[in-house]
């Protein structure tokens, strides 16, 4: 009987150490500060800073881009982007169904962004293993779009611009 008590308060300290003690595993340490972000197709993109040349092969991209003020960092657009109007004189890069590959790589881009309902994913698949970060965003409801705006604002620390323009 005395070997019960004694077992008892054993597994006590013992969970009470265990719950109380810092995790055993060391934490990664990250000097570069890499932020991470997942598109629609749950692919994560990895970016130690902010994307400035972005490819959009999404007319509803292109727009969002320009209410959040980063039309700016746009290189290059599907052949339906018509707005805003300094996305006029930009190179071509397709279609959102028919993205010219080559005329995409040539750019040079930080990062493509194509449509989840347009983009063949042999498309998509081709330029993640050419070491393009490509995001695939959906564009089906209105809820999506409010997402999209969300996700690009961070993406590209345009978040304080494109919070004001929700709010309008």
């Amino acid at each position: 009987m005395n070997q019960n008590p004694r077992i008892t308060l054993f597994f006590v300290f013992w969970i009470a150490l265990t719950v109380s003690s810092p995790p055993t595993q060391a934490e990664p340490v990250n000097f570069r500060k890499t932020k991470t972000f997942v598109d629609n197709t749950h692919f994560s993109l990895h970016f130690d800073n902010p994307p400035e040349r972005i490819i959009s092969v999404s007319p509803s991209v292109t727009e969002i881009l320009g209410v959040i003020d980063a039309d700016s960092m746009l290189v290059g657009v599907s052949l339906y982007s018509y707005y805003p109007s300094s996305v006029k004189d930009l190179p071509k890069v397709g279609s959102y169904v028919k993205p010219n590959i080559e005329q995409i790589i040539s750019l040079n881009p930080d990062l493509v962004v194509m449509s989840f309902e347009g983009a063949p994913r042999s498309d998509v698949y081709k330029l993640r293993r050419l070491n393009v970060n490509v995001a695939v965003l959906r564009s089906e409801k209105f809820s999506d779009i409010i997402k999209n705006i969300n996700w690009l604002g961070e993406v590209l620390q345009h978040q304080k611009k494109q919070k004001k323009r929700l709010v309008i």
